[in-house]
Formats: C-alpha cells, structure tokens, sequence
C-alpha cells in the first residue's frame, strides 16, 4: 500500500473531497474543488473546509517518515476568500523533522497562485508505530528523476520552417538563440474557455506559470502535424480532435529562439493532464486570463501569443 492509497482511509477528508496529488519525504501536496456543499452563508468556501485540506497536506508531509505522526496543535490565517467552482492547492513543507515533535508549515493558495491561507502545525510522533506503506521518495530522488532532458536532439530551421541542422536542447536554451520548432495547440470547449495548463517546478524554463493547453518541441524528422499530436495525447490524454493552424511567429527570448506552430481547437470530451509531465491544469474565461496578464501568472510567450490571436 502506498502513502496515498492509506491517506484515502481519511474519510473526512475524502467525503469533503480532498485529494492528495503528491507526497514527497517532508513535502505534500493536495487540491479540493470548491462545491456547494463547502460554502457557506456568505456563499463562498467556508473556513473549515480549507482547514481539512490543509490538515490533509499536513498530516502526508510529517506521515512520510512512516511513523505514525498526529496533529498537537494548529493554527490557520485566512487570507482571501474561494468562491464556488474555485480549486486550491495546499502545500505542505515540513520545516522541523524532529524524531518527535515535528513542525510544518502549509500554504493554501488558488488556480492563479494567490495566497488564500497560511496553515501551521506541529505533531506528534508515536514511537513504534510504524506505517505499513511503501517508502516515499525524497525531494533530491524526485529532483533526479523529474528534468528535462538537456541532451535531447532537436531540428534546427531558418524562418520558413526549413530544416536546417540539429542541435540538443540544452544547446538550444543555454542562449544560443539557435532557431527550433516548436507546436502550441490552444484547447476552447463549446463555452468559449480555454484550457491552460501548469507547469511543473521542475521545468527548467518559466517553472510554476499557467502555459497555453499543449505545447512541446519538434523531435528531429517529426512534421508539426505529428508533433502537435504526440504532444496533445502525452500532455492532455486527447487523440480525437480536429485542429485549425492559425498563424506561426518567431519567438525570441534572451535565453531561446523558436519558430511556433499555433494552432485551435474546439474541445467538449475529457481532458486528463498528466501526472508526470504536467503540475495540473483548468478551463479559464476570457475574463480570468486578461485579469492575471502582467501578473507573473502566466508565461510570457503565453501572455503575447494568446493576446496577439485570440484577444
């Protein structure tokens, strides 16, 4: 049994549903979907639901030492109100690992990485009561596995899209400003939002931001038809979809240059981010994406594309 499988016996917290979507040595991770359910007479999330999300994050971060760790004492500062249909994240980082009385703090924060509220708690650790689930990874085994590749092998082009050379990955972002391909696929359902996706912390370009629904390099030989595909399905799940080119730019940056494929599409079916490449992902309206533009929310090659063909 792992980690998460035993955090699913919390029926509270799965009744309220809260879901655990990381748990490292000393690190948790969780999310809850703001329903109707949670609000309260003010109609928005009531207090003791962000509580229970933040218990939850709390206790998988201290419980990762496989030692049975229970809360002492707790204290939560709410910062910003949640409305219904809203998602937050908590975040748990154990800040004092001691043998007994372990100390974390947990951050609660919404889809466009606004502080909601700061949670702290210290525990209680029971000798000899061991966890019986398999070992989680430590933040430096996750660091190792989770990176791009530098050595990958991308097409080189000139401004037409004419493959001209190759050259790694790591050659192409190290500030060469070396010209390579690369395809976005911007996802609207039937209501006019579109979906944007989040990048991991472990990206070693813009980590943390919201980006556009599907974006990737061109492997060396690949059309941008087929990239755009292969990318659409590894990041999103999606492979019946029809697509729509709507312009191609050149990019350029202080560390890279890319010629962009953009394309669209009209998407009601299920979008399932993954796991590992991607840190989650939501629909956002029109509105919500213009009120986070210059907010640092969003990546700047998003910001200016999607300002320069859809808004």
């Amino acid at each position: 049994m792992t980690l998460k499988e035993f955090f699913k016996r919390d029926r509270y917290a799965v009744m309220t549903g809260c879901e655990l979507l990381d748990i490292r040595e000393g690190y948790a991770r969780a999310r809850m979907t703001v329903e109707e359910h949670h609000l309260n007479g003010a109609d928005f999330c009531q207090g003791g639901a962000l509580f229970t999300l933040a218990d939850l994050a709390f206790a998988a971060a201290v419980n990762s030492h496989l030692v049975l760790t229970v809360s002492t004492s707790s204290n939560m500062t709410f910062l910003r109100s949640v409305p219904l249909g809203a998602t937050v994240y908590a975040e748990a980082t154990e800040l004092v690992d001691h043998r007994r009385l372990p100390y974390a703090e947990v951050r609660i924060t919404d889809e466009q990485g606004r502080l909601v509220a700061i949670f702290t708690s210290s525990g209680y650790r029971k000798q000899g009561a061991t966890l019986d689930v398999e070992p989680v990874h430590s933040k430096a085994d996750e660091d190792t596995q989770m990176h791009d590749d530098s050595q990958e092998r991308f097409p080189l082009v000139d401004e037409q899209g004419q493959v001209v050379g190759a050259a790694t990955r790591g050659e192409c972002h190290n500030g060469s400003r070396l010209l390579h391909p690369v395809v976005h696929l911007h996802v609207f359902n039937s209501r006019g939002e579109v979906f944007l996706q989040k990048r991991p912390q472990w990206k070693d370009i813009q980590p943390g931001k919201w980006d556009t629904s599907v974006g990737g390099h061109m492997d060396y030989g690949e059309s941008p038809d087929d990239a755009l595909r292969r990318e659409a399905g590894e990041e999103l799940g999606l492979s019946d979809f029809e697509t729509e080119r709507v312009g191609m730019y050149v990019y350029d940056s202080r560390r890279e240059r890319e010629l962009v494929y953009v394309n669209r599409t009209i998407y009601d079916g299920p979008v399932n981010p993954s796991a590992t490449e991607l840190d989650g992902g939501r629909f956002w309206t029109l509105e919500e994406i213009r009120q986070a533009m210059g907010k640092d929310v969003l990546t700047p090659n998003f910001e200016s594309e999607f300002q320069r063909f859809f808004l």
